[in-house]
């Protein structure tokens, strides 16, 4: 298998990250977050690879989607892909979450690969490789945080 059959994650995750942040009701801000540059930052250094913004579409922006990050025109030399999500509170990222994890069985078909989700404080990270696999120091980066 190809890294190019990582490419459909893309789509898949961008679809629902837009689609799904939204959760109705505030939990309010979170008195501990994370800065989105040092999230981004430290996942690049984990995962080794290089993430570029994602425009946000106003009606994410809405529902708590504050920024996303993604290895997208790396993706298949990377053989790996990588989003970062910022979101405003935890009932956005519970609710980021839990859309992410009912729609793994979207996963297409052949790839030989799953997909990871990691949550901590204001951020969100999916994660997916067919090369070497970076999702562990991902999460001991991520953790410190």
């Amino acid at each position: 298998m190809t890294p190019r059959a990582l490419l459909p994650f893309l789509a898949v995750v961008v679809t629902i990250a837009i689609a799904g942040c939204g959760g109705g009701g505030g939990g309010g801000n979170s008195s501990s977050t994370i800065d989105p540059n040092t999230a981004k930052t430290t996942v690049e250094n984990a995962a080794s690879v290089k993430l570029t913004a994602i425009p946000v579409p106003d009606e994410a922006q809405k529902e708590g989607l504050q920024g996303m990050y993604a290895n997208t025109s790396s993706i298949v030399g990377d053989k790996q892909v990588v989003f970062v999500f910022d979101v405003k509170d935890s009932d956005t990222l519970n609710q980021l979450k839990k859309s992410l994890i009912n729609e793994k069985a979207l996963q297409p078909a052949g790839v030989q690969t799953k997909l990871k989700i990691l949550t901590h404080k204001n951020m969100a990270v999916v994660y997916g490789a067919v090369g070497n696999d970076h999702y562990s120091d991902i999460t001991a980066a991520v953790n410190k945080l």
